[in-house]
């Protein structure tokens, strides 16, 4: 792992397969994993607002930092956490709502991308 990267993430696109609707009921989801493993560093994890006015579900906001800065990742893409098993997000899936490079050279070794993550949860249930 590179120094500093604590963590190991899986990158999944997911796509919808709209052949033969009529048989399945409409379209359905496919998921690829497009990378892994993806050295990562959870960088922050911006406040929720308010719980969403004190909803039922809450929003997860974070930010990773993922190196190579070469990664062809888009919005819409999910992030999961594989490594370490003991991380309190272990195995969930988070939707990158953004991407931003650093400015570094393809080239470059030392290229890093910043992804914002979202994630929604279920605040309390009413059983």
């Amino acid at each position: 792992m590179v120094a500093g990267l604590n963590l190991q993430v899986k990158i999944w696109r997911y796509i919808f397969y709209t052949g033969s609707d009529d048989d399945s009921g409409g379209a359905q989801p496919s998921g690829t994993v497009l990378y892994d493993p993806v050295p990562a560093r959870k960088i922050t994890r911006m406040p929720d607002m308010v719980f969403l006015e004190q909803g039922i579900e809450t929003e997860r906001i974070s930010q990773y930092m993922l190196w190579p800065g070469t990664l062809a990742i888009k919005e819409r893409d999910e992030l999961q956490i594989t490594s370490p098993s003991n991380h309190l997000d272990y195995n969930k899936h988070f939707k990158i709502v953004g991407v931003s490079d650093v400015g570094f050279s393809p080239s470059d070794a030392r290229g890093y991308l910043i992804v914002s993550t979202s994630r929604s949860e279920v605040a309390h249930r009413n059983t």
